[in-house]
């Protein structure tokens, strides 16, 4: 969009949007009409309302569209944090297995979700 005094902003209210582009949107109609004042003001607020429908559904989607891919950028994030905990863990064994407490669980293991497959019947 070319022109920012024609885009309104994600969360804007009309209200908002025309009061801070009142000037922009009563120019709009003076070169066709012949309207002043009063007359004025509500065409140009007609023609930002316009352009506020166009614009509000694809502004809500991107926002939309944003909150997913932060939400979903969070929980990569995440999960590479609690692996590099399990990993750190691991490492920390391979260098000194001997100390004590050589050992720190991995998270990951540790959760009611994650359950090893059962064992009993192999024979040792």
């Amino acid at each position: 969009m070319a022109d920012s005094q024609q885009t309104l902003l994600p969360g804007e209210t009309l209200r908002d949007f025309f009061s801070w582009t009142i000037m922009y949107w009563q120019m709009a109609p003076y070169d066709h009409t012949q309207h002043t004042g009063k007359e004025l003001r509500k065409d140009g607020f007609d023609l930002a309302k316009t352009r506020y429908r166009e614009l509000k559904p694809v502004l809500d989607k991107l926002t939309r569209l944003e909150a997913d891919h932060n939400a979903e950028e969070e929980a990569t994030k995440s999960a590479a944090r609690r692996n590099d905990k399990c990993i750190g863990a691991m490492k920390f064994h391979q260098q000194d297995p001997q100390k004590e407490n050589f050992f720190t669980p991995c998270p990951t293991l540790q959760s009611e979700s994650f359950r090893l497959p059962d064992s009993s019947h192999l024979k040792i």
